[in-house]
């Protein structure tokens, strides 16, 4: 679902004139596709961080270990040529084969920063996501995770919660993913607290990041209360906000006390 036609629209007078002019260049050729089917990133306009590719491909794993789905992100560095958003995504997304072949469960988000108007975007999913990812859900699904961070240039913010809402909303068994992790904290609790008096505990790191961290501690509490009442009485699990959640390993290592050295 292609979210920047309201700009389009805005400058279509513009477009006119400007298709007039170009009809008398030649056109520019397609740009190549180049993916790896090791990498669920292919990150060609150098807009994203390395801790963003290292989320979608763990985001992807996840995904393919639980039911087959894939997700893959592909920037372009180049312009579009010839070709379309949508016929280029096409080529990309067959050229990856991304997700299961009997399910065909893929989703691809292509990032096209600097094709007029501010850069385009789109997804491309397979037909056996259509009840979960219809036209209509992307849509939506983008104007609310990529949209406010995509005209700020934060591509890394935007990408990480369009792949997670994509993660969340491509199948319902991505979700028990995340409880499941719920489960094994809840269960995990009773253990340390046998040897450290635990009051409060913070859930971090980029797996409590967006819906999937509520979903973490919601169950988590959920088992506190049913199986561990007293428990559940005494320690409160909290959730910090999401900039805080991401950066979760270098919190702990800097709160880690100091060992002095071996005599």
């Amino acid at each position: 679902m292609k979210l920047k036609t309201f700009a389009r629209r805005a400058a279509a007078a513009g477009a006119v004139l400007a298709a007039l002019t170009l009809a008398a260049l030649p056109a520019l050729a397609a740009p190549k596709v180049q993916v790896s089917t090791t990498n669920a990133v292919a990150d060609h306009a150098d807009i994203l961080s390395d801790e963003t590719e290292q989320y979608v491909n763990d985001v992807s794993i996840k995904l393919s270990d639980a039911c087959g789905a894939q997700i893959g992100v592909y920037t372009l560095d180049e312009l579009l040529g010839s070709t379309t958003m949508e016929g280029f995504a096409y080529d990309v997304f067959n050229a990856w084969g991304l997700g299961s072949d009997d399910l065909d469960n893929g989703v691809l988000l292509l990032l096209a920063p600097n094709e007029a108007d501010g850069g385009d975007y789109y997804i491309m999913r397979g037909d056996g996501l259509e009840s979960q990812l219809s036209f209509s859900t992307l849509g939506s699904l983008l104007d609310e995770y990529m949209e406010p961070y995509w005209v700020n240039g934060d591509y890394d913010t935007g990408t990480q919660k369009t792949v997670q809402a994509l993660a969340e909303g491509g199948d319902e068994r991505a979700k028990d993913i995340f409880r499941t992790i719920g489960a094994y904290l809840a269960h995990t609790v009773p253990l340390y607290e046998m040897t450290y008096d635990i009051r409060h505990l913070i859930v971090l790191g980029r797996v409590a990041s967006g819906v999937g961290g509520e979903l973490i501690v919601g169950e988590c509490c959920r088992i506190l209360r049913e199986e561990y009442p007293a428990l559940a009485q005494k320690v409160q699990v909290m959730l910090p906000d999401e900039k805080f959640r991401r950066v979760g390993q270098s919190m702990a290592a800097a709160s880690l006390p100091e060992v002095p050295d071996a005599v």
